[in-house]
């Protein structure tokens, strides 16, 4: 049986859960990766930074409070240039960073 085919049979029995529904739903107590790509597959960019207002840059959400949580209205959508300066302007230190700080790498080791 082709990979396709056992792809469609499964999504048959077994219908893919969204959002809520889905069992490793996590709320409001998402990590900061996870809220990125549910940025990304929920909400389309423009591609025009709101502070430079200049169009075809690429361009990535970031947090307005520091509190990164799951509301659209807590996001701007900036060009990656005044996105560093707007989080260092507001002392955002990235969860990410803290997420990952105690993985260890092959150097570490």
């Amino acid at each position: 049986m082709k990979n396709t085919d056992y792809r469609k049979k499964t999504l048959e029995v077994l219908p893919h859960k969204k959002g809520a529904e889905h069992p490793q739903w996590k709320g409001e107590k998402i990590k900061y990766v996870a809220l990125h790509i549910w940025l990304r597959n929920n909400f389309k960019k423009s591609g025009v930074c709101e502070f430079c207002k200049e169009g075809g840059k690429k361009t990535a959400w970031a947090n307005k409070t520091g509190e990164y949580k799951r509301d659209i209205t807590d996001f701007i959508e900036l060009c990656y240039k005044c996105h560093w300066h707007y989080d260092r302007e507001n002392n955002f230190k990235h969860r990410y960073e803290n997420e990952t700080k105690n993985i260890t790498t092959r150097k570490d080791s």
